[in-house]
């Protein structure tokens, strides 16, 4: 029966591992020729001790080589099938690829360690900003409200928020680039799996 060996089994081989079965079932064969000459010598009465062959250990392999060499009849014959990893397990990969990639570009704008107190920062802001425009004492224009706010809470906090927005617009370019990149895995198939390669991210 054909023997079916996961082709991600086989990765950093020293050789080629066809290459290898190969030579593995020329040695089984030449050494098998060899056993049968050795019987032969044995009987043979024309042969002094010194002129018959004699047996020497099997030549051996990697255990997956064995795995893939049978015995059929008198000679060993290569017999097996290189099986895996299933498309979808490679997609599923590609997709963790891009998860990694993802978390590490936003990390560059929201490093951990500052994103949540930046984000409490900016609630605080916002939080001051309506109150300042509740006491008010008249209702703002909507096209008015930007200018006298920035007019009204302290200059940094309007920095603040100016380069808050611009983190934000980069993690959701970062967010779209990977959801992207998750909607062309799903279109892949076994022949173009493993030439999809990941676009960095260019903001």
């Amino acid at each position: 029966m054909t023997v079916k060996i996961d082709r991600e089994s086989i990765r950093g081989m020293a050789q080629d591992f066809a290459t290898a079965v190969d030579a593995h079932v020329a040695a089984l064969n030449e050494y098998a020729a060899h056993i049968k000459g050795v019987a032969e010598d044995a009987v043979n009465p024309d042969l002094t001790p010194d002129e018959r062959r004699v047996a020497f250990p099997p030549p051996s392999a990697h255990d997956l080589i064995e795995c893939a060499v049978r015995q059929d009849g008198d000679r060993f014959i290569a017999d097996y099938e290189l099986v895996g990893p299933s498309l979808e397990v490679r997609k599923q990969r590609l997709c963790a690829q891009v998860d990694a990639a993802e978390a590490a570009e936003i990390a560059k704008v929201m490093p951990p360690r500052k994103a949540r107190h930046w984000q409490m920062r900016e609630q605080d802001i916002r939080t001051a900003d309506h109150m300042r425009l509740s006491n008010h004492p008249v209702a703002l224009k909507p096209e008015e409200i930007n200018d006298f706010l920035a007019k009204a809470r302290p200059a940094e906090d309007t920095t603040f928020l100016i380069e808050q927005g611009r983190r934000h617009a980069t993690v959701t370019a970062i967010q779209r680039w990977a959801a992207k990149a998750h909607y062309d895995i799903d279109d892949l198939t076994d022949e173009t799996v493993e030439a999809w390669k990941l676009e960095p991210f260019n903001g």
